[in-house]
């Protein structure tokens, strides 16, 4: 019998020890662009809107802007290469808490269907796990024992992670950045991504994007779809054919998209790509996801349909958020 019990203290004990290690290797893996702890402290019922998609979610849409001109309230879940199953996920994560009437989806999750279990457990790695990680793990069958364990998938990672960050507080500028980070640099030099006189069209995958535009009817959410500016063509897969294969899929699921890549969209919304993208080609600077956010502001507020809560503009921390840009700009 004190055999049995040994067996089980051991077993228990492991158990334990993975789950510990398993906590700290997603702690590990946190930093300033998939942290998404302050989304949980939100008053509960306070957005209007939510925005989801990669890095190019959380460059391009400021929340901050769209407060303060628009008095409609937001948040970026995004993160680096996040999927359309991490939308998904997201997409009904904060359904939980917060009843917001548009979410937008970044259109460079499009190619990106769902990419690996790492990428996704890095999306995901501030989300409250168990209401939604066995989802997740039905997606990766075979290494599922991997979404409820992380630290099989990052054992080999542990120099390279930033461990200071497990134990990290929430950052003091999280409050107003609301899952925006901010890009100060600009390409300077740029291309026509678009060729808008090809008809050619990409292979994509729908399976996520029909489940997000599913759960968006039944909830009466206003889906929307967004491409940011990019000023370079070879820093992401995004061509002529992807984005007729996108504009095609949503005019048959009757969603607006917006491609701030085509020249009409841009100049109406005053983007320019060599001034409004950083020197990676790839993300939108503050200036560019200022207009971006403005010109969305604008079709949001006339959506006559859609009943925003009505509000001011929290003038403290908008202000704090003007504060903490014109510091990054002074280094």
């Amino acid at each position: 019998m004190k055999k049995v019990w040994t067996t089980i203290a051991f077993i228990a004990g492991a158990f334990l020890l993975l789950l510990l290690a398993s906590a700290l290797s997603l702690r590990g893996i946190r930093d300033a662009g998939n942290d998404h702890r302050d989304f949980y402290a939100l008053e509960r019922d306070s957005l209007d809107v939510l925005f989801v998609g990669s890095s190019l979610a959380y460059c391009g849409f400021v929340p901050a802007v769209l407060e303060e001109e628009y008095g409609i309230s937001s948040y970026v879940c995004g993160s680096p290469n996040q999927s359309m199953l991490a939308d998904y996920l997201w997409a009904e994560e904060a359904w939980k808490t917060q009843h917001y009437r548009v979410l937008v989806v970044e259109a460079m999750s499009f190619p990106m269907s769902h990419g690996d279990v790492a990428n996704d457990l890095r999306s995901l790695n501030t989300m409250k796990r168990f209401s939604t990680y066995p989802k997740l793990a039905l997606t990766y069958k075979r290494e599922s024992y991997k979404v409820f364990f992380p630290v099989f998938e990052f054992h080999d990672a542990w120099e390279t992670m930033h461990l200071k960050n497990a134990f990290a507080p929430v950052r003091e500028e999280a409050a107003f950045l609301r899952g925006y980070v901010p890009v100060l640099s600009r390409a300077e030099s740029a291309e026509q991504i678009l060729d808008e006189t090809s008809a050619d069209s990409a292979y994509l995958k729908f399976d996520y994007i029909d489940r997000i535009a599913d759960f968006c009817e039944e909830k009466g959410i206003t889906l929307m779809v967004v491409k940011t500016l990019q000023a370079r063509a070879d820093v992401n897969h995004w061509d002529m054919g992807t984005h007729n294969r996108v504009a095609e899929y949503c005019a048959g699921r009757n969603i607006p998209f917006y491609d701030f890549n085509t020249a009409a969209l841009a100049q109406a919304a005053g983007l320019d790509p060599a001034s409004d993208v950083a020197e990676d080609g790839r993300h939108t600077n503050y200036d560019g996801a200022k207009k971006t956010t403005e010109y969305l502001g604008q079709i949001l507020t006339d959506m006559s349909e859609t009943d925003f809560r009505e509000r001011s503009a929290d003038a403290a921390w908008t202000g704090e958020f003007d504060a903490f840009l014109a510091k990054l700009r002074q280094e």
